[in-house]
Formats: C-alpha cells, structure tokens, sequence
C-alpha cells in the first residue's frame, strides 16, 4: 500500500527514537486524560460529567499536537489534519457513521433482540445537543492517538499495514479495561479499529474519520440509548432494551458493541473500504502508465 501525503510528510519530518516517542506520548495523552478528569468528580449531575468528559478531549488533543510539535518536529499535517472542504468531509464523516450504525439497531430490532420505546417528553434535548459536539471532540482525540499519531507514525517508518495492525492492536487493548467486556465485544472493537484505519487511509482527513467515530458512537449511546463501550447513558432519544436471551447478537451490558449484530456489517464495511483500496491502488497504476 502507497504511503498518503500526511504518511510522506510524516518520514520527512518526525525526529525521535519511535518506540520511544509513541511510548512517551501515550503516558503524557494518558496523564493529561487523568488530570483533566478530576474537576468531574465535582459534579454531581451524571450527565453533566458525560458532558465535561467529552469536552475535556479538546485538551488531549491540544497536549498530544503539542508533543508533536515540540518533541517530534513534526506540522499538524502529518497527523493528518487538512481544513479544505472540512464541511463536506465532517458530513462525509457522520453519514457514514451514522449509516453503519442503523444497519446494526436495524440488525438487533429484526432479528427481535431488542424492543424500543422513547418519551420525547423525559429526553434531556440539552444533553443530545451537547453531546453531539462533545463525541465529536471525544472520537476525534482517540483518532488523533491511534491514526493520526501512532498509524502515520509506524506507517512511515515500516509500512502502512504495520501502522494499520499495530494502531488498531492497541486501540483494542485500550478499550479491552472497558466494563462488561467480553471476547465478541473486543473482536468487534478490532474490526472497527480496522474500519476507523482504513478510512482515515483513504480519506488522509483525521477530521472526516474523526466524525465517523463520533457518529458511532453519538448514535449508539444518546439517540439508540446503548451502553458505548459498556459506559452507561445519561439520557436518549430511544429506549432500546436488549433481549437477554438475545445477547449473543444484541450484546447485552456491553452494548451493540459486544453482540454479533455488528460483527456482520463490521466485515462488510471492512470488504467495502478494501474495495476502495484497491480500486485506489488500480487508478494510481493507471495514471503513472
């Protein structure tokens, strides 16, 4: 696989010992994370603290840019970052997200491991606008660790299917501490550390896989009402309640994220963003010839 732009300027411009650098920057993305967390525990609303934790990340992402900067050598563009045509990448972003993710709550409510009801009345509408920023800032700080800084990283030292592995060996691991974990849910998670890795490779936009991230998760948890990760949810458009003999395909404490139902349109989206690739790679041939 050819290297994108943000991967060739990567090789151009990181200084540093690798192993070293993306060791360092994890206990510092990890430290600032805790730092940031503890005025949290002053808040005795859970949903305002779902609200403050997700707003913190634009700290982690500002810290993390920093360290690249300072300690790498290395532009925001190396991670990925690219402000033309952001309206039309976000949106890119969030449909795609969005559409994977009703393929799933359509999965789980035909194959009756689920029911749903909502109360539009009961719903928290200040907490489901908050939150659609906030999972945006939140899914966007775990693209800039795992894509922007540790794939682009390995991709431009070794090559690209090492940054994509390794990257989304260790976005699995960290979700693996998640409550309610289960071995599904981690294979679940590995396929969309995948998914996350090839559309940031062929988009080259952390932005746009960064609103796919958001959507994933903004959908799951205050629109379908599913544990994120097996996090709990403050409040949701819908009541969706799992099936617990269903659980196998629904997921049960863990979320959709745990269950079969995502496993299938997972593979799918995987084949799909191969398809893409390849085709990439053909037209790329073809224009060199």
């Amino acid at each position: 696989m050819k290297l994108t732009q943000s991967m060739v300027q990567t090789k151009k411009e990181r200084k540093g010992i690798l192993g070293l650098t993306i060791f360092f920057g994890l206990v510092m993305v990890f430290l600032v994370q805790y730092l940031v967390s503890i005025p949290s525990e002053l808040l005795s609303n859970s949903g305002a603290k779902d609200v403050y934790i997700l707003f913190s990340n634009i700290v982690i992402i500002i810290a993390l840019l920093a360290f690249c900067i300072i300690f790498e050598k290395r532009s925001p563009k190396t991670l990925g970052v690219n402000l033309s045509k952001l309206p039309r990448n976000l949106a890119i972003g969030w449909g795609l997200g969005f559409l994977l993710m009703f393929c799933v709550f359509i999965i789980n409510l035909i194959t009756g491991s689920i029911t749903i009801d909502f109360d539009l009345k009961s719903m928290s509408w200040l907490y489901l606008i908050t939150t659609f920023f906030g999972y945006f800032f939140q899914g966007t700080m775990e693209e800039f660790v795992c894509r922007g800084f540790i794939m682009n990283s390995l991709s431009a030292k070794y090559n690209v299917w090492t940054g994509i592995i390794v990257n989304t060996l260790i976005f699995t691991l960290l979700h693996s501490i998640s409550p309610d974990v289960t071995f599904i849910a981690l294979l679940n998670i590995f396929l969309a550390g995948m998914i996350l890795s090839f559309i940031f490779y062929l988009s080259d936009n952390i932005f746009l896989v960064g609103a796919f991230h958001a959507a994933w998760n903004f959908m799951m948890g205050p629109v379908f009402g599913v544990s994120v990760s097996g996090l709990k949810i403050y409040s949701s458009m819908f009541n969706t309640n799992s099936i617990p003999e269903n659980n196998l395909i629904n997921g049960g404490a863990f979320g959709f994220e745990g269950g079969l139902g995502l496993t299938i349109p997972a593979i799918i989206a995987i084949f799909i963003c191969a398809y893409f690739i390849h085709k990439k790679k053909t037209d790329h041939l073809e224009t060199t010839l």
